[in-house]
């Protein structure tokens, strides 16, 4: 592996990416990362310098749909946070009532879940993971939503006296 060939390709690569992409400096250090593994693991099976870079950005996807993936996953987190925020103010402002923890409670279940699919999508955008974990994650994830559900129609109206 010709390491100054390697390491050109990639300034070139992170120039490119830093002029036509919204992606901030960390997240082109870990795709840089990504990549760079990814060269290193193809040279070492036996491919030349330019065809492991090549593939290896090949396999890193479209930076465009990457780039709006993940702002479409951290806005849909900001904006969970501001409902937190919100429904919190209410609360401390106004006092519990079921409604308001409800809400407060699907909230922070969507918030868990939002965070950790956006990760896992951006890992299979990148091609660190396959999409079966996100689809695994998704699935597994169903009964927190069903026992939610629960709590609010059982246990809610013993808890708030059937208010």
């Amino acid at each position: 592996m010709n390491h100054s060939t390697i390491k050109d390709h990639i300034e070139n690569w992170r120039t490119q990416v830093n002029r036509h992409q919204k992606l901030s400096p960390e997240d082109i250090n870990q795709l840089e990362e990504h990549l760079i593994d990814q060269v290193t693991a193809l040279t070492q099976a036996g491919l030349d310098d330019d065809e492991a870079f090549l593939i290896a950005v090949k396999r890193l996807g479209d930076l465009g749909l990457v780039s709006r993936e993940f702002l479409t996953g951290y806005t849909q987190k900001l904006w969970n946070k501001l409902a937190l925020g919100a429904i919190a103010a209410r609360i401390s402002e106004f006092g519990f009532t079921p409604n308001k923890v409800a809400a407060l409670g699907e909230n922070i279940i969507l918030l868990a879940n939002l965070s950790w699919s956006a990760v896992l999508y951006t890992r299979f955008l990148t091609g660190r993971a396959s999409l079966g974990k996100l689809q695994r994650w998704q699935t597994a994830y169903i009964p927190v939503y069903a026992l939610w559900a629960w709590i609010v129609v059982i246990a809610f109206p013993v808890i708030f006296n059937y208010q």
